[in-house]
């Protein structure tokens, strides 16, 4: 794993869709991912490697940030307004804290 990330997020949101910076789409709901980044994240700054658990909490930012979006799609375009299987709200938090925390 490289320590440095490159320019822009890991993941966005294609319509209902996340999507990798590689292009491709995420099989599943990627919480899975979400919650590995993460774990990711803490077993790295344990280790002492501040760089590599910065990217991976990054990444996990990007994540947390288009599975929001996507999902806030997806109940758009099925004119659903009832809450979510999971609360786009925090998520856009988890991102927002992650990024401002990280960035530094």
């Amino acid at each position: 794993m490289s320590p440095k990330r490159p320019d822009g997020p890991s993941f966005r949101a294609v319509g209902g869709d996340v999507v990798s910076r590689a292009g491709r789409v995420l099989a599943g709901s990627g919480l899975r991912l979400l919650a590995d980044l993460g774990l990711q994240a803490m077993r790295w700054d344990k280790a002492g490697d501040a760089a590599a658990a910065r990217c991976c909490a990054l990444m996990a930012a990007d994540l947390a940030a288009a599975l929001a979006t996507a999902d806030d799609w997806r109940r758009a375009a099925a004119g659903c307004t009832a809450s979510a299987f999971f609360s786009s709200v925090k998520l856009r938090d988890l991102a927002r804290r992650a990024n401002s925390t990280c960035k530094g």
